[in-house]
């Protein structure tokens, strides 16, 4: 990172992700693995104001990361080429922002250059250490798509475009010095999937408190819930995940969506200094809809009932 001038720099990361064992020899030229994966421009208080303006391959993170985030525990990230424009005044900010799927997603066996990311994410901090979020996202994908059709099964005819759109609100804190935290979310979908209507939604909530003594032992529950689908027919009620940070929210080893999913999720542990934690999660998982799938953290159907 450099600063080129005042209120403006830029920003190189360079990243070689490669599988251990697969290449040829150091030669191989099928071991193209070297990319940025985030180079951009960043202008802040434009004009000495409010506004800044970033450009660039970058990544996304918003809120804790629940549906945009950038998912740094997957062998590549998730990065976009991407403008966003911010607005920054006391306790406001607000992010206008659209972005291109970059071609090397870790959840993408090959190109895809038809994914488009938009949305105008709004955050205010109401206490000194409470937030409130209110966002509206579109995701876009016009790569074409054979569809499938039930009766009789088999291909259909070529699908219309995925434009999905999130509506959404979410609010974190801490309360009681600290001791006590809190967050809660809730988004609903709508749009087109393919060849389907869309009517999704989701919600998490959970608290969490510290005893405030010498060891710090804590304790904390979430619950976590998204629509499933039912049927297969002309209305799909399967929430999806987006672009996702999931690697701490349904188990370190990664195996689960915010997607046709209840999930709960016990928390207990302390620290005896300050930066060495112990912990224990303790996870249970149900279908929201038995007739739907199992879906990954990267959202790809596991298995169908």
């Amino acid at each position: 990172k450099a600063e080129i001038m005042e209120n403006t720099s830029v920003y190189i990361q360079i990243q070689d992700n490669r599988v251990k064992g697969e290449e040829f020899s150091v030669y191989d030229g099928s071991a193209d693995g070297l990319d940025l994966h985030q180079a951009y421009i960043m202008l802040d208080k434009m004009w000495n104001s409010p506004f800044g303006l970033k450009l660039g391959r970058q990544e996304l993170s918003y809120g804790d990361g629940r549906l945009i985030g950038a998912d740094n525990w997957s062998n590549t990230g998730t990065a976009f080429d991407a403008a966003k424009l911010m607005f920054r005044q006391g306790r406001v900010s607000i992010d206008l922002f659209t972005g291109q799927l970059v071609p090397f997603w870790g959840r993408a066996f090959g190109p895809v250059p038809n994914n488009t990311m938009s949305g105008l994410y709004s955050s205010v901090n109401y206490l000194e250490h409470g937030m409130w979020d209110a966002y509206l996202l579109l995701y876009y994908d016009g790569t074409e798509a054979v569809d499938f059709e039930e009766n009789p099964p088999g291909p259909g005819p070529i699908a219309d475009n995925t434009m999905l759109w999130t509506v959404g609100t979410r609010t974190s804190g801490m309360l009681l010095n600290d001791n006590f935290s809190y967050h809660g979310e809730f988004a609903y979908q709508f749009g087109q999937w393919l060849s389907s209507d869309v009517s999704a939604w989701a919600f998490s909530v959970g608290a969490g408190y510290t005893v405030p003594v010498t060891v710090a032992p804590y304790f904390g529950l979430n619950f976590n819930y998204a629509s499933g689908d039912d049927t297969v027919d002309a209305e799909r009620h399967t929430f999806t995940n987006l672009f996702p940070y999931n690697h701490d929210k349904y188990g370190y080893m990664n195996q689960m969506a915010w997607q046709n999913m209840i999930h709960l999720k016990a928390t207990a542990g302390f620290k005896p200094v300050e930066k060495l934690d112990f912990h224990g999660d303790f996870h249970f998982f149900w279908l929201a809809k038995d007739q739907d799938a199992w879906y990954t953290s990267m959202g790809f159907p596991l298995s169908f009932p």
